[in-house]
């Protein structure tokens, strides 16, 4: 009798009829055999798909952590480069700030000397006016003295005539 939950025949409710339900029985036992070696087959072919599966898939995992591995190997120096290029950097703003510091106080002295001198040349420039208004206070001094002295000397030569 078959079992309408399932597709096996229940064996101990088969009749014990001889030779017509032994070839019934034959040929059910035979169509069930060659139903099982069915599924058998098909879970053969799927159990070898998955295993052809998994290999793709462990395969493509070994790849992407060869991959990730070497992601990482390549952003360690990445940022091992990014912090070289960032002291550099950071040195050459110091140097930088260091030259323009030195240059802007060598300016700056510059600026100073230069103001120092200034003040110097109008010093020394003040003096040397004050000098000449009275070389040319004296000299005019002298001229009318000279003047004088000429005109002494004209008056006794004169007198001598």
């Amino acid at each position: 009798m078959e079992n309408e939950n399932n597709n096996f025949i229940n064996i101990i409710n088969l009749p014990n009829e001889t030779s017509d339900n032994e070839d019934v029985f034959t040929s059910d036992f035979e169509s069930l055999l060659n139903e099982l070696n069915k599924q058998v087959s098909t879970a053969d072919g799927s159990v070898s798909e998955l295993m052809r599966r998994k290999d793709i898939i462990e395969k493509e995992r070994r790849d992407l952590e060869e991959k990730n591995q070497a992601f990482k190997e390549e952003r360690v120096k990445f940022d091992n480069l990014m912090k070289d290029e960032y002291q550099k950097l950071n040195d050459e703003k110091s140097r930088f700030e260091q030259e323009k510091n030195r240059v802007y106080n060598d300016i700056q002295e510059m600026r100073e000397e230069l103001s120092r001198k200034n003040r110097d040349f109008e010093k020394y420039r003040s003096e040397q006016l004050d000098i000449l208004k009275d070389s040319k206070a004296a000299l005019a001094n002298n001229y009318k003295q000279f003047e004088k002295i000429v005109a002494t000397f004209n008056k006794k030569i004169d007198k001598f005539e």
